[in-house]
């Protein structure tokens, strides 16, 4: 059977969450701050895993897991989900590998991988400009700043540290070419 399960769900979207997995007719399962500590697999009754019972932190997002979730029916779900309740960044599907971790450790990757992408779709769109503004003008500072920036433009496995540093070098590099036209 197909279950969502959902960590940090508030009260106002719980109503809504439980209507749209009735009609896609999906499990709801929502989990609170003890899930927290433990193993996926733990929580989602997968055999082999006992309660490990080590204190974490709480986490204040919202995140939702997918298990046995068929993927004809993920698009239709999502945009439902979107639409009728809200936008939820952090979700994943339990994996062989994740079905290890303790939720609060998934809940922490899933949460710097979507830094991550943000950042980098960021990156992805202020690229093209900078190129622009290059191409007009000659600037050793822009065009070191491009030359960084290209290796980072193609997904991978980014640091968000260093794909923060390679954006916010482009960026304030870009503001000050413009701010520059802004003055002739």
């Amino acid at each position: 059977m197909t279950k969502v399960y959902v960590y940090g769900l508030k009260e106002n979207q719980k109503e809504l969450l439980v209507a749209l997995c009735s009609r896609f007719d999906f499990d709801l399962i929502l989990w609170d701050k003890e899930a927290l500590k433990e193993q996926v697999g733990f929580l989602i009754d997968a055999p082999g895993f006992q309660s490990s019972g080590e204190e974490v932190p709480e986490v204040e997002e919202t995140f939702l897991l997918f298990s046995d979730f068929p993927r004809e029916k993920l698009n239709d779900f999502l945009k439902n989900l979107r639409e009728q309740v809200a936008y939820f960044p952090l979700k994943a599907h339990v994996t062989e590998n994740n079905i290890k971790w303790r939720l609060y450790d998934l809940i922490a990757h899933n949460k710097e991988e979507h830094q991550v992408m943000e950042l980098y779709n960021r990156l992805t769109r202020l690229f093209p400009i900078a190129q622009a503004l290059l191409e007009q003008k000659e600037n050793p500072p822009l065009r070191d700043a491009l030359h960084r920036a290209k290796d980072y433009l193609h997904p991978g496995e980014f640091e968000f540290e260093e794909l923060k540093n390679i954006y916010n070098t482009l960026a304030s590099t870009t503001n000050e070419v413009l701010r520059e036209y802004e003055k002739k």
